[in-house]
């Protein structure tokens, strides 16, 4: 009767099963079929074993006039202090590697379709990213060695696509090639060899149905020219520095101190061949004395500080103030909070107030193609703030971590970390912000406050963040700032008026008691779990029983970050662009220099998915 009265209609879904029971499905089964024997010879009640197809087609044939619900559940809570908005950030590496095998396998299905070929090669990318869409996956609430697991299990199925597609490109005439999968550390053999008078050939395939500029990197030890191989024409490049070149737990990865960067200019649905070439000359690179970064749609200073001042986009005369910095949370975990303490699930920090870094040293860098600020904020967080030569954003990319704790092994007196961006402006956006909806549409969300049930805010900070899986922006009558993202993180623009924060990393050293039994500690190395411990013990202190040791986890990722009139929704084309990164390929030798197999496609049209089929047909 309970259920009746909260369902529209005459069918009434009761659903079953748990994360921690009804394993046993001989034994559930048996047990239903006697309950349902005795409810069905009551007769008030016909009970019956479902499936959500037969439900919603049961429910379609009933004559109901259904409400319609346009806004969400976020941030669901299960009390008054036990927000799940910490997960929409956990395990950052892991949310950005699946973020980039998606690009990955989207640029492949156009590539198998292209050549011809079938499914077969890029199935088992498309099963990995399949698992890592399980609830305690993508969401960073599996265990330290589960986690791992789902790491590897996309790091073999990458190498299988990377195969794959290698035998593509050879079809297109792109012969003998190589990839260079740790570019995002600034290591890559095929052009750190390059000496006097040596070149490379490079490839870069753009995925997306529009032709686009992309600014293109690659670690050089000697000075090189970059030069288009279709047209001979020189490329305007530049010397820069490099970002660190270290893994995930800071080792040293090989990289390059330096690097070349360049504008590529992409056909839709293909690519262009470029060839890079060492001079005779040592790098240098040019270091400005004036941080202010400028070309030909946006002028962005910067404050004595060292932090970004003030941004100005020429076309529409629109000027924000805007003050970005880091910081972090001290998260409310240690021992003494043993119900509502933080975790994998849980944010819940201990003030609303942030602690902020507020100073960062900086070196200035301009080139034909690149204009940069480096900033250092401290021992563990530093960013590139990057303006390409005909970007109408500006791209900030962030290297976090190891968050600092003061003892590997937890103790009542320690706490976490929850570690922010912060963009704080003079919009007068009064509380209300939009994050996007897995990419789709834009959720308004407005501070202590939910459309569609009465809403007490007991957690200021942690009730009002949101996901943000592509975008978030905040608003007023005349400006906009949005802030789009390579990886989900959980994020606000409605905590306080005029600011937006987004988090970056979570080192956590208690467990919230949410099933995961582990603390949100991100080390190198960790003990197995000792068998010895009896249940319920080992899953009511987990945490206390597994050891985490060795270097912290060290997370980079690339925030886009776009100025426009009020309502402007030039910034989603930016986001698919953030999303679809274009493939970098070095072959050896190249019949065709450039090649597209689509025709361009309108601004606001884009391809979500171009693959083989069955039969030799294409799905689009």
């Amino acid at each position: 009767e309970t259920q009746a009265a909260q369902t529209q209609g005459q069918h009434i879904m009761f659903t079953w099963g748990n994360d921690f029971k009804y394993e046993n499905a001989e034994e559930v089964f048996e047990s239903l079929e006697k309950l349902m024997h005795y409810v069905n010879k009551d007769g008030r009640v016909q009970a019956l074993f479902s499936d959500p197809e037969q439900y919603a087609l049961a429910k379609h044939e009933e004559v109901i006039n259904w409400t319609v619900k346009t806004d969400d559940f976020f941030p669901y809570a299960d009390g008054a202090h036990g927000f799940w908005s910490g997960f929409f950030t956990s395990r950052p590496a892991l949310k950005r590697y699946i973020r980039e095998s998606s690009a990955v396998l989207y640029a492949a299905k156009q590539i198998a379709a292209f050549a011809g070929a079938s499914q077969s090669a890029i199935q088992p990318l498309r099963e990995a990213l399949a698992v890592n869409q399980h609830h305690d996956a993508i969401t960073g609430t599996a265990k330290q060695h589960t986690t791992w697991d789902y790491a590897k299990q996309l790091y073999a199925a990458r190498q299988n696509v990377s195969k794959a597609i290698k035998a593509h490109f050879d079809t297109f005439g792109l012969h003998r090639g190589h990839w260079c999968p740790y570019l995002n550390v600034s290591a890559c053999n095929a052009t750190q060899r390059l000496a006097s008078g040596d070149s490379s050939k490079v490839v870069v395939y753009n995925p997306l149905a529009h032709s686009r500029k992309v600014t293109i990197e690659l670690p050089v030890v000697w000075h090189c020219d970059v030069a288009d191989m279709f047209t001979g024409e020189a490329i305007p490049s530049g010397m820069v520095q490099s970002l660190p070149s270290i893994s995930n737990y800071g080792k040293s990865m090989g990289g390059s101190k330096t690097s070349v960067a360049f504008e590529a200019e992409l056909p839709p649905g293909g690519y262009r061949t470029f060839q890079v070439t060492a001079t005779d000359q040592p790098v240098t690179i040019n270091v400005g004395s004036l941080p202010v970064l400028e070309n030909r749609y946006l002028r962005v200073t910067f404050s004595s500080a060292g932090l970004i001042d003030q941004i100005v986009e020429k076309d529409s005369g629109v000027v924000v103030d805007v003050e970005q910095s880091f910081g972090y949370y001290e998260a409310r975990d240690n021992v003494l909070d043993f119900v509502e303490r933080e975790g994998a699930y849980i944010f819940r920090p201990k003030t609303n107030t942030p602690t902020m870094f507020e100073r960062a040293n900086v070196t200035v860098q301009k080139t034909e193609a690149v204009q940069e600020v480096l900033q250092v904020f401290n021992t563990w967080i530093s960013q590139r703030v990057r303006l390409s030569a005909t970007a109408k954003h500006l791209e900030l990319t962030h290297t976090v971590g190891p968050v600092p704790v003061l003892d590997e092994i937890a103790t009542p007196l320690n706490a976490g970390m929850d570690v922010i961006s912060r963009f704080k402006t003079n919009i007068a956006n009064r509380g209300i912000s939009y994050t996007d909806s897995n990419g789709r549409e834009m959720q308004r969300r407005t501070r202590d406050f939910r459309p569609s049930w009465d809403f007490k805010q007991t957690e200021g900070v942690a009730g009002n963040y949101f996901p943000v899986s592509a975008a978030m922006l905040i608003k007023d009558s005349s400006k906009q700032l949005t802030l789009m993202v390579d990886s989900s993180h959980g994020g606000s623009g409605s905590v306080r008026d005029g600011e937006m924060e987004v988090m970056l990393h979570r080192r956590l050293l208690y467990d919230d008691r949410r099933g995961v039994f582990e603390a949100l500690d991100e080390t190198e190395f960790m003990d197995s779990y000792p068998e010895s411990i009896p249940w319920p013990a080992s899953q009511v202190w987990g945490d206390l029983f597994t050891h985490h040791h060795g270097a912290g986890l060290i997370t980079r990722g690339t925030h886009w970050l776009h100025l426009g009139v009020s309502g402007d929704a030039s910034w989603r084309s930016l986001a698919h662009s953030l999303y679809a990164k274009p493939l970098i390929y070095f072959p050896a030798s190249v019949n065709f220099p450039v090649r597209s197999f689509l025709s361009e496609l309108p601004p606001e049209v884009e391809v979500v998915s171009l693959e083989p089929a069955a039969n030799g047909k294409l799905l689009l």
